[in-house]
């Protein structure tokens, strides 16, 4: 605990040894001192044991920097909030880039002088090109303004073929028919929702397929569908998980033995880790499906009005 002015007494002597001993002792303790030395200096170190902080003199004289804490914890260094245009931590030669502290518990990255990145107090990443998100804190969000250009790219460049995973959401509750999984909204109207149950409801009901002849090669008319739709079993069930829900649709398995291509295997794994659990999982590609009903139907109205012109000609005789 020294403080010293730094002005040496002109004496001799032991007087004057004693002097330079105290103003070295307050060099080699950085004016360690539970309040402000008397006589100040610009960029003048002090340890403040009062409020066991480092500090250093700013350049004007006029007052001292918080460098980091004097404690226990040896690591803590200490910032200003700061602010957006002016934040605490920045570089030296892009004095608007860097980080500050908007509000209490919040983390804020800006650059160029406008808020980029925040992670709230309660944890939520709102990022953002223009420095507005909106003002309900408990979600996460990307937030654009760039027209013509995606809010988010999602691009996998691992060099393994057939492991090149894409996009998991996932929640605890997946028999829910009520809660969203995925919700699109085009301006306040909801146009797409997925539910946790895996309910798919489109507000236009319009779903599609790429089909441009520019893209086809190889068409002809396809064979006849009647045997095959005539063979596929209808059936009521309702899944293990889900007993409370009756459900109408046909068995992988027993699709399989009319049309096996309507079958697509793939190998249950992990969600987490991508694990192969060593069982697989059969789903029916319904979309081809209805095809083959729409080609049995033709079919049958061809029979039909066969029919219909032996009928016309039986009354007509």
């Amino acid at each position: 605990m020294s403080t010293h002015d730094m002005d040496l007494l002109n004496a001799s002597g032991s007087a004057f040894r004693q002097d330079l001993n105290l103003a070295l002792k307050a060099l080699a303790s950085n004016s360690s001192n539970a309040g402000d030395p008397t006589t100040l200096y610009d960029n003048q170190f002090y340890a403040d044991t009062g409020d066991a902080i480092f500090k250093i003199r700013n350049a004007a004289n006029s007052g001292f920097i918080d460098l980091f804490k004097l404690d226990s914890n040896a690591n803590t260094y200490l910032l200003y909030d700061g602010a957006v245009a002016t934040p605490s931590l920045c570089f030296r030669d892009d004095l608007n880039t860097g980080i500050f502290s908007r509000v209490d518990d919040e983390f804020n990255i800006s650059t160029g002088g406008t808020e980029r990145l925040r992670i709230t107090g309660d944890g939520f990443t709102k990022a953002t090109n223009t420095g507005v998100v909106h003002a309900t804190t408990n979600f996460h969000e990307s937030f654009t303004t760039n027209n013509s250009q995606h809010t988010h790219v999602f691009s996998h460049h691992g060099s393994t073929a057939g492991a090149q995973l894409g996009i998991l959401i996932r929640s605890l509750n997946d028999s829910n028919g009520t809660l969203n999984q995925i919700l699109c909204n085009s301006g306040s109207v909801v146009s797409f929702v997925v539910r946790q149950n895996g309910s798919v409801e489109s507000r236009n009901n319009s779903f599609g397929a790429i089909s441009d002849v520019k893209l086809k090669e190889n068409i002809v008319d396809a064979n006849s569908q009647w045997n095959d739709i005539k063979a596929v079993q209808v059936r009521n069930f309702n899944f293990k998980d889900n007993p409370s829900t009756k459900m109408l649709g046909v068995v992988a398995q027993e699709i399989e033995t009319v049309s096996a291509g309507l079958i697509q295997e793939v190998a249950d794994v992990d969600p987490t880790t991508n694990e192969d659990l060593g069982t697989t999982t059969k789903s029916v590609k319904y979309s081809i499906l209805y095809m083959k009903a729409i080609k049995a139907l033709q079919e049958a109205m061809a029979r039909i009005e066969t029919l219909e012109t032996k009928v016309a000609t039986l009354e007509g005789s």
